[in-house]
């Protein structure tokens, strides 16, 4: 357990202050000399229980950016859907709603880091596009299907 100033320190150096700097936001040290804060900061900083809690707060924060990732994922979602709406009210593919679906998709890609989630809806995404690009037939369908797989698994085996 730490005290209320340790806490502000680790929280500090989370921030991205240096030790010298957290230690001078959590603790009184406007009278001290910059070695004694130095030297201060470095002993609090290689305590165990300062680093257990510097670790604990690093893992949650990872924990967030997931939840973060995954919710830019849903708000592309979110626009990719209205823009596929715009265009089948519109009953065409206008240079920006092309230009949005575009983009988006690009975006999911980054957001995707290879987690076969993502990249599952991704590629039925792809399929989509691709059918209201060249309009449908069944046989076109299978085939574009067909065509993206092998094309993916040529990509992740590195025979490109």
């Amino acid at each position: 357990m730490l005290t209320p100033k340790q806490e502000n320190f680790v929280q500090g150096v989370v921030a991205g202050l240096s030790l010298s700097e957290a230690y001078k936001q959590a603790y009184n040290a406007c009278n001290m000399k910059i070695e004694t804060i130095y030297s201060k900061s470095s002993l609090l900083w290689k305590q165990d229980k300062i680093k257990a809690r510097y670790s604990e707060i690093i893992a949650e924060s990872s924990f967030l950016g997931v939840w973060t990732r995954e919710k830019a994922f849903e708000e592309r979602m979110w626009l990719l859907n209205k823009t596929k709406e715009t265009i089948l009210e519109e009953g065409q593919v206008r240079q920006s709603t092309g230009s949005v679906l575009n983009q988006t998709l690009d975006a999911m890609d980054t957001l995707a880091f290879n987690d076969p989630k993502y990249l599952a809806i991704k590629e039925q995404l792809e399929i989509e596009k691709l059918k209201s690009q060249i309009g449908g037939n069944e046989q076109q369908d299978d085939k574009i299907a067909d065509f993206i797989t092998m094309l993916k698994g040529e990509v992740q085996n590195g025979d490109y």
